[in-house]
């Protein structure tokens, strides 16, 4: 049997049996709870538990006799024993525990180890490492009553902190919601940043993580911001107000900024989100910058203009001509107004070369294996062509006459047109005599 368990103390006054002239001493409640496996499992019905309290090291109390609790009912496993200790107010208890089916009348069992007895003025000062019970949310609580934060250390680091914000709101005033900062203790908030959360990950700036590059805090500078993980990642642009990049969201990742209001970067590694609502999915070297812009990923892409998605490697939407040159899309040409290349779509496959958008509102596709639309999901790939459509392809309008014409070959390709019979249709016989 395992009994891995806790005890915490209240303090309370006792009339115990004495001489007429011996004054009253002060007795101590104690309330053990534990948990008790039987055979790796959690245990049920009633057993007889024996405490045997003798004083800790450096107390002054003297050891009492053991103290036995018949049938005492155990529930998934947990128990709880309530007991007086007379003498016992300033000395601190362990107990040594040992146990008994209720249904026999065999030898108790010793449990080895012994388990201290803290000392606390009320129950619930003391929080059990196994729960508490009977404890009141409304006054029993792990925090503080102050402006300060409360701050969990793990290997003396500071590894989560919550910090109240400065502004108040209600009756009694109460701060409106809090800063969360956990994983490295060089993670950070802006001060006077409020609803800031850092979920985890972060470095101390330097070599400090021998298996990666580039390591540095996660930091949030706009109110609202939130950094999921990674390291080396910012939510918000560090300049102007608390408020101007408010809502940024990063999930992980590396070397990422999300500068803007309502900006998201997924993850990858070094992608920049810096346009008002603007998304970059993930991948590496990506830039969305034109208002609430997208790029869906992949490599060195440049969503600059409003409204616009780029997406595969070095697909470029021209920004406009107020924004900055930054990052993959600096070299870029500007559009020559405020807004970009607004509302086009740009992609291109694998070479290694810029495929650059011309105007605004365009739909831009680099494909240099070809293309296929389709409604079959059956259908397989260009077969040699450049562009197929599986199904009924419509042209409304064709461009002006000219020396040729197309026709369709008989292999269901558009071709020049030539007299041949092949090309025709409802041929009939020519009457007419010369």
């Amino acid at each position: 049997m395992e009994l891995p368990a806790h005890a915490t103390r209240r303090l309370r006054l006792a009339a115990l049996l004495a001489l007429a002239t011996a004054p009253a001493l002060p007795a101590a409640t104690y309330v053990y709870e534990g948990r008790l496996e039987d055979h790796g499992r959690a245990a049920e019905g009633r057993y007889d538990i024996r405490l045997t309290p003798q004083a800790a090291p450096g107390s002054k109390l003297p050891t009492s006799a053991p103290i036995t609790f018949d049938g005492v009912p155990v529930t998934a496993g947990r128990f709880r024993l309530e007991f007086d200790m007379p003498g016992a107010n300033d000395g601190a208890i362990e107990f040594g525990l040992a146990i008994r089916d209720a249904a026999t009348s065999g030898t108790f069992t010793a449990l080895p180890g012994r388990t201290k007895a803290v000392a606390a003025a009320l129950i619930g000062a003391c929080w059990s490492t196994t729960g508490d019970s009977g404890s009141n949310p409304a006054v029993n609580f792990l925090g503080t009553t102050d402006a300060q934060p409360l701050v969990l250390r793990t290997a003396n680091a500071a590894s989560l902190r919550i910090e109240p914000s400065s502004l108040s709101f209600g009756a009694p005033p109460l701060p409106i919601t809090t800063n969360s900062i956990g994983g490295s203790h060089a993670n950070g908030v802006t001060p006077g940043v409020r609803g800031a959360t850092i979920a985890g990950g972060g470095t101390p700036e330097g070599n400090s993580d021998p298996g990666f590059t580039s390591e540095a805090p996660n930091i949030v500078t706009d109110s609202y911001g939130v950094v999921g993980g990674g390291v080396n990642n910012r939510a918000g642009n560090d300049v102007g107000t608390q408020s101007d990049a408010a809502f940024a969201t990063i999930a992980g990742g590396s070397i990422n900024t999300a500068g803007a209001f309502g900006a998201s970067v997924g993850g990858g590694i070094g992608n920049i989100a810096e346009g008002n609502f603007d998304t970059v999915a993930g991948g590496t070297g990506n830039d969305a910058r034109g208002l609430a812009s997208t790029v869906t990923g992949g490599q060195f892409n440049c969503a600059g203009g409003n409204f616009s998605q780029a997406g595969g490697r070095r697909a470029k939407v021209r920004p406009g001509s107020s924004a900055s040159p930054n990052n993959v899309c600096e070299g870029v040409p500007n559009s020559g107004d405020a807004d970009g290349d607004e509302g086009s779509f740009v992609w291109a496959d694998s070479q290694d070369a810029d495929f650059v958008s011309t105007a605004p509102d365009q739909f831009m596709v680099r494909t240099s294996g070809g293309a296929v639309f389709t409604a079959n999901s059956g259908t397989s790939g260009p077969a040699g062509n450049r562009l197929r459509v599986d199904g009924t392809l419509r042209v409304d309008t064709l461009g002006s006459a000219g020396s040729t014409t197309l026709c369709r070959n008989s292999t269901n390709q558009l071709a020049s047109c030539s007299s041949s019979a092949r090309y025709k249709d409802a041929i009939t016989d020519l009457e007419l005599g010369l």
